[in-house]
C-alpha cells in the first residue's frame, strides 16, 4: 500500500533532513572560511617559533603544520558536503515521487478524448523532463545558490568587521 508511512511522519522526517542538510552546509562553509584564519595564525607564529626553538626544526614544522591544517580542513569541507548530499537526496527523491504521483493521478483522471488525441511517448517524455527539472531545481537551490549566497554574506561580513565598510562594499 502506498505510502508506507503516514504523510505527517514523512513530512516531519523530510523537514529534519532539510534542517540537517542546511546545518551541514553551514558547517562546511564555516570550516572553509576558517582556512585563511588558520593560515594567518600559523604564519603569525613563525617569528615566535624561530625565537623559541632551533630554526631548522621551526622551518620544517610550520610548513608541515600548514599543509596538514589545509588538508584536514579541505577533507572536512568535502566530507560535510558529501554527507549533506546523502541526507538531502532522500528529500529530493521524495519530492519528485510526490509530484510524479500527483501528475500520474491527474493524467489518469483526464477524459478518454485527451488520451486518444495524444502521443503516449511524447507525454512520457514531458513527464520525465518535469521530474528531472524538479531534481535540478532542488539541487541548484540547496547546493549552489543558497550556499554561495551564504558564503558571500559571511565573507562580506567578516571583511566588514576586520577591515571596515569600504572593503565590504567592494566585495
Amino acid at each position: 500500500v502506498w505510502p508506507l508511512h503516514s504523510t505527517q511522519d514523512a513530512d516531519k522526517k523530510n523537514k529534519q533532513r532539510v534542517l540537517a542538510s542546511l546545518g551541514l552546509m553551514v558547517a562546511g562553509k564555516v570550516v572553509n572560511i576558517q582556512v585563511p584564519f588558520l593560515f594567518k595564525h600559523l604564519v603569525d607564529s613563525l617569528p615566535m617559533m624561530d625565537a623559541l626553538s632551533d630554526p631548522a626544526i621551526a622551518a620544517s614544522t610550520v610548513p608541515i603544520a600548514c599543509l596538514l591544517g589545509y588538508g584536514i580542513s579541505r577533507a572536512a569541507t568535502i566530507g560535510l558536503q558529501e554527507y549533506r548530499n546523502a541526507i538531502f537526496a532522500h528529500v529530493a527523491q521524495d519530492a519528485i515521487r510526490k509530484v510524479g504521483r500527483s501528475v500520474f493521478d491527474h493524467v489518469h483522471k483526464l477524459d478518454l478524448q485527451f488520451h486518444l488525441s495524444r502521443n503516449t511517448g511524447q507525454l512520457s517524455r514531458v513527464l520525465d523532463r518535469g521530474n528531472r527539472s524538479i531534481s535540478f531545481t532542488l539541487n541548484a537551490m540547496v547546493f549552489n545558490i543558497v550556499p554561495t549566497i551564504l558564503e558571500v554574506t559571511v565573507v562580506t561580513g567578516l571583511l566588514g568587521y576586520h577591515f571596515g565598510a569600504p572593503h565590504a562594499g567592494v566585495v
